[in-house]
């Protein structure tokens, strides 16, 4: 059984941390997406990451519509990293959400 356990007090439990490859006693250490910036036309994701994880970057339009774009798929290959979204309608300034998942 998972234990509720969350020793930083992030909001994330010890052992989804021990999963996602995070450090459970740094609160400033949890999946997550650091930035969003617009640079020259594309829209650009940094993150942190775990070396050998599998992460999924995902899109959509509303927090009502579910999660069904995939703006990436990334084995991690360093600490951490950046992605590029060059979708033309994203790109253009629609509205939206990303969302950042641990794959298996």
């Amino acid at each position: 059984m998972p234990s509720p356990t969350d020793s930083d007090g992030d909001g994330i439990s010890d052992d989804a941390e021990a999963v996602a490859g995070t450090d459970p006693t740094e609160p400033l250490d949890f999946l997550r997406i650091n930035s969003i910036d617009r640079q020259n036309g594309s829209i650009r994701l940094t993150r942190p990451s775990v070396l050998r994880k599998r992460y999924e970057i995902e899109f959509a339009a509303s927090l009502d519509s579910n999660f069904r774009i995939t703006v990436a798929d990334i084995t991690a290959d360093s600490a951490g990293s950046a992605e590029i979204d060059n979708d033309a309608s994203r790109k253009e300034g629609a509205n939206g959400y990303y969302r950042l998942r641990l794959l298996p």
